[in-house]
């Protein structure tokens, strides 16, 4: 299941420096930009996340032309790739089945941004290449059940040792293992197109693009599964925001 998908995103990071460093080859013969910083902030989706991946913000600054230097954040949830949820028959409620743990990563990033079409000053589309990467910070947080064991009902981390499934009642508290968490460094790195949209100076923003990221260790996030440390994926990214 892994596999396919690592080599779909190969073949799609490939399409996308080779058309990224046309476009900038171009792009740097051509007018300057029009403004000098700008600022997005929105919702982000991965292959390996989630419905809703995570937020996103960002901060353009103008370096020189039509080139600038960008400082981003990013808060994601990521998904081990055989994770499935499940419909509990004794309760109507579903879990993610032999999940031991959550991975929530902060990256923080710095990069490059280039123009490679200008947009009309107040219509019209501009389309960016974008470069980034920077540190990543693991969050690993415990998965809780509501259990219902030999101590009565309560909420405890699920680990399958000695645990009826029969006796689980549900999910617990999305954030009640962060108490727990331990720290995953890693480093990200990540290669996209923006598509900006909007009138004068306000932002709509859809960003496509590719991204790498390794972990110093490997993180368990589903219990009797393999174990990762790299974790690629595509995404896209949807923001809003203002340029001045």
């Amino acid at each position: 299941m892994r596999i396919p998908q690592i080599r779909i995103i190969r073949i799609f990071a490939l399409s996308l420096l080779f058309s990224a460093s046309a476009l900038i080859t171009k792009a740097q013969a051509q007018e300057e930009a029009h403004y000098s910083t700008e600022f997005v902030w929105g919702l982000t989706k991965a292959t390996n996340s989630g419905l809703l991946g995570g937020f996103v913000f960002r901060y353009s600054q103008l370096v020189k032309g039509r080139q600038f230097q960008t400082f981003a954040a990013e808060l994601v949830n990521i998904k081990h790739p055989n994770e499935t949820r499940e419909q509990l028959p004794q309760t109507g409620n579903s879990i993610l089945v032999g999940k031991s743990n959550y991975l929530y990563d902060l990256r923080l990033q710095y990069g490059r941004d280039f123009i490679v079409f200008k947009k009309a000053q107040h219509k019209g589309v501009q389309i960016n290449a974008i470069f980034a990467g920077g540190p990543s910070i693991g969050i690993v947080t415990p998965y809780y059940v509501d259990y219902n064991g030999q101590n009565g009902r309560e909420k405890v981390p699920y680990t399958g040792n000695n645990m009826n499934f029969n006796n689980i009642l549900g999910p617990g508290n999305l954030f009640q293992g962060v108490p727990d968490a331990s720290i995953a460094p890693g480093l990200n790195a990540k290669a996209g197109l923006a598509f900006e949209f909007g009138a004068k100076n306000d932002l709509f923003v859809v960003e496509t693009g590719v991204m790498y990221e390794y972990f110093f260790k490997e993180i368990e996030i589903l219990l009797y599964q393999k174990k990762y440390q790299s974790y690629p994926n595509a995404y896209i990214t949807i923001s809003y925001g203002s340029r001045r």
